[in-house]
């Protein structure tokens, strides 16, 4: 059994790797040296804090893509106030932590993923590049709300539309806005 006492999650990762040595020409034949994101799916043992403190059994170790929602919104846990210039205000961890539960659940994974980034407001600005289009939602974290802009490069229309994130219809909404942008066209 693998012990997680005052590890780090890299550090945690490491030992699994290290002790399950069927994975290892699989990870680093495939990033993991690269600092990529990995997800471990197993059996782990928890305190009554629900603290990680060890695995009792690995069952599928997977590279996560750069773009993942989740990981991505993970990594804006890491910045503070002040992160852009002195200017900038940090997410809320608790709001990352809910979009992040949203995509998880609301985004079909057929879909292509997109680009997120902070915003100095303390929000969250998705975007996708997809068939001519350009489409962005800003995301206002304390709201819940995101605000849709898509522009069709080729004739320069533009369509906007005000989302309810909170609202499992308008991920739907936002599914389908996207599948027909990326359907070849007569489809």
């Amino acid at each position: 059994m693998l012990r997680a006492e005052n590890i780090s999650a890299i550090e945690l990762c490491t030992q699994v790797i290290s002790s399950f040595l069927r994975w290892r020409p699989l990870l680093s034949n495939n990033g993991y040296r690269d600092n990529r994101r990995i997800l471990v799916r197993g059996v782990g043992r928890f305190n009554r804090s629900e603290k990680l403190l060890g695995l009792n059994e690995v069952e599928h170790i997977s590279l996560l893509d750069d773009l993942d929602p989740g990981g991505r919104l993970d990594e804006f846990k890491a910045l503070k106030n002040g992160w852009l210039n002195g200017k900038g205000i940090a997410p809320a961890h608790k709001e990352l932590d809910w979009l992040a539960d949203a995509f998880q659940h609301n985004y079909p994974d057929e879909l292509p993923l997109p680009y997120l980034y902070p915003t100095a407001e303390g929000g969250v600005q998705v975007e996708w590049s997809v068939d001519g289009w350009e489409i962005t939602l800003e995301i206002d974290l304390t709201q819940r709300q995101g605000e849709w802009h898509a522009l069709e490069l080729s004739s320069e229309a533009e369509e906007t539309h005000m989302l309810k994130l909170n609202e499992p219809n308008c991920w739907q909404w936002l599914a389908n806005e996207i599948t027909k942008r990326t359907l070849p066209m007569g489809r």
